[in-house]
């Protein structure tokens, strides 16, 4: 038995209140110039350009390229699209052994080998009923079947 439940429309925009709020410091000049010091005291090196921001479902990174060919990212959960950000875990993988094309199996080219870090589906993605437009808030399909949705959720 499926319990169907609604949106609580006004949580919903409440949420993206929260979000718009916290996306328009985004526009801040003197904020964005505050981040990129933050990844080159951490990164080291010549910063050289500061790329637009980026957002995935619940998250948002902004890229530093350095003079080197390099670059780091600087990661933030989006307030009001995660529950708790303060409490959201950041899994970083450990590298175990990186080598130049001379190492490589094959000669293919400089390599990393990192421990894998198990990610989460976007869950509205995987859930949403098939055919709906992008710009149409995501409905749990109603022809989803149990296996589907306990594999989802576990």
């Amino acid at each position: 038995m499926r319990i169907h439940m609604q949106y609580d429309d006004v949580a919903w925009e409440r949420s993206d209140e929260i979000y718009e709020t916290w996306r328009k410091k985004l526009n801040d000049y003197d904020l964005l110039r505050e981040i990129g010091l933050l990844i080159a005291k951490h990164r080291g090196g010549v910063p050289e350009e500061l790329c637009s921001p980026e957002r995935g479902a619940f998250n948002l990174c902004i890229r530093m390229k350095f003079r080197d060919g390099g670059s780091a990212i600087i990661r933030f959960p989006c307030p009001g699209k995660v529950m708790f950000p303060e409490d959201t875990t950041i899994p970083i993988p450990f590298v175990l052994h990186y080598g130049m094309t001379d190492e490589s199996p094959g000669g293919l080219g400089p390599f990393i080998i990192m421990e894998y870090v198990n990610h989460e589906y976007n869950l509205a993605s995987v859930l949403k009923t098939p055919g709906l437009p992008g710009d149409v808030r995501a409905t749990l399909d109603p022809e989803i079947s149990d296996e589907k949705l306990e594999l989802a959720y576990s």
